[in-house]
């Protein structure tokens, strides 16, 4: 599900991304353990919101907050919803005349 820029809920206070910002010095914390110089493009909830359950706006404490680039953050996204959707499939049954 994508959310829309602007949309309710989805935004993240302009203190929160300063915080942010100065913590990370302005650079990429990088997903997937390997070097990454790029800047901040985009802010991501560290904790998957939808795990949580709860409101967005619930969520924007600079310490629940990171600061991606497009590419690491879009890597995210794509890894929490293969995760959710193998969550969702059914374990195979053993045939009944294999018993």
């Amino acid at each position: 599900m994508a959310w829309v820029n602007g949309g309710p809920g989805s935004h993240i206070p302009a203190s929160t991304k300063r915080t942010v910002n100065a913590r990370q010095a302005d650079m990429c914390a990088t997903i997937d353990r390997t070097v990454c110089w790029g800047t901040i493009d985009e802010y991501d909830h560290i904790i998957n919101v939808k795990s949580r359950r709860v409101d967005r706006a619930q969520l924007n404490d600079p310490d629940l907050i990171q600061g991606l680039c497009k590419p690491c953050h879009r890597l995210k996204t794509q890894l929490e919803a293969r995760t959710a959707r193998n969550q969702w499939k059914r374990k195979p049954e053993r045939h009944p005349g294999l018993r």
